[in-house]
């Protein structure tokens, strides 16, 4: 097989929102260019870095009396997103990081602006049903890459300029990728589904 170019994705966001979040049990989109359903909700701006998309497995290796490997288990599988919500002021974002329960807005009146009450504790967090849209713009505009799963959030640090910095694992399970693309992208181009939830 020859070399492509065309192959080569370069992850960018889309206008129409690249993160967003719904309650576990909201109908995920079964194809990358479908509309997402409404409950999901768009999470805003997120850092220059984009996502990094990470897979671990762990092994055990099983040994016989002579010291020679018999077995090799696989103990642990992890898929880990790591990425910047950067309007720390948004109060879906907040909700999707100390989670709704923890979250308080009170809207603005004659004598204050809207105020959020963010109560931090050790309460462990929900699963959350997470879409991350991007796309190619050199690809033609017709290549469109979609990733889909239920995750549990995990706070990783606070950032001095005060964005919300978040590691998220996949703990059930994988991820699925959807592609899709027009008559006009390359007709080589496609993304091998990974295990689903």
């Amino acid at each position: 097989m020859t070399a492509n170019n065309k192959n080569v994705y370069a992850a960018e966001p889309l206008a129409t929102g690249t993160c967003f979040v719904a309650e576990t049990g909201t109908t995920g989109p079964t194809n990358a260019s479908a509309s997402l359903n409404p409950g999901f909700t768009d999470l805003g701006n997120i850092g220059e870095d984009g996502f990094t998309e990470s897979m671990a497995r762990t092994t055990d290796e099983k040994k016989n009396f002579g010291g020679k490997i018999v077995k090799v288990l696989q103990t642990e599988y992890k898929h880990t997103f790591k990425f910047v919500l950067m309007e720390s002021l948004n109060a879906d974002v907040l909700k999707a990081v100390y989670g709704a329960d923890n979250v308080t807005v009170t809207a603005a009146n004659g004598t204050h602006g809207t105020q959020v009450k963010i109560t931090k504790n050790g309460k462990r967090l929900g699963h959350f049903s997470w879409v991350i849209d991007t796309t190619d713009s050199e690809l033609n505009s017709g290549v469109l890459r979609r990733r889909l799963g239920q995750l549990r959030l995990h706070l990783h640090r606070r950032r001095p300029e005060d964005h919300v910095r978040l590691v998220t694992n996949c703990r059930r399970g994988g991820f699925v990728t959807l592609c899709s693309q027009t008559a006009t992208a390359p007709a080589a181009f496609g993304c091998a589904d990974q295990p689903t939830i």
